[in-house]
């Protein structure tokens, strides 16, 4: 391949690049697994501990009837793991938005005030390394080949 035919398809890679980081991000489930991940480790989307405490009658029955979901006691946002599973995620440009289309997601969100859905600072090294694969994936097939 000659050089003008690389800055070609590189200059038209470029041009293309907010389409192709939506094509990398909307749907990756590596992504909304570290999401998940963060949810039950009690995390927010800042860092912080998910709040409000469950309450020891919660957790106690928490623990009775959902034993797997339990966690410790901590909260996870997690029960049958509907609201988890169905986790998505969805790019617009350089800016992206993780939901779970679970009919009460919006109240659980609420619940645990709106922390729940995006990456946290500490994992965003982690989401950027799998992007920034895909990407440069995408650059090879589409520039290089």
């Amino acid at each position: 391949m000659k050089i003008s035919q690389l800055r070609k398809r590189s200059n038209k890679f470029v041009k293309e690049l907010p389409t192709i980081i939506e094509g990398v991000v909307n749907g990756n489930k590596d992504l909304l697994n570290i999401n998940k991940a963060q949810l039950w480790a009690s995390k927010t989307n800042k860092d912080q501990r998910l709040t409000p405490k469950y309450s020891n009658s919660y957790r106690a029955w928490k623990q009775r009837n959902f034993p797997s979901s339990y966690n410790g006691g901590n909260p996870n946002a997690f029960l049958s793991g509907k609201l988890h599973n169905d986790m998505e995620i969805d790019a617009k440009g350089s800016k992206y938005d993780i939901s779970s289309k679970a009919d009460y997601s919006k109240f659980v969100n609420q619940h645990f005030k709106n922390g729940l859905y995006g990456i946290a600072p500490s994992n965003q090294k982690q989401a950027q390394s799998i992007t920034s694969k895909l990407i440069a994936d995408e650059y090879r097939r589409k520039v290089l080949t």
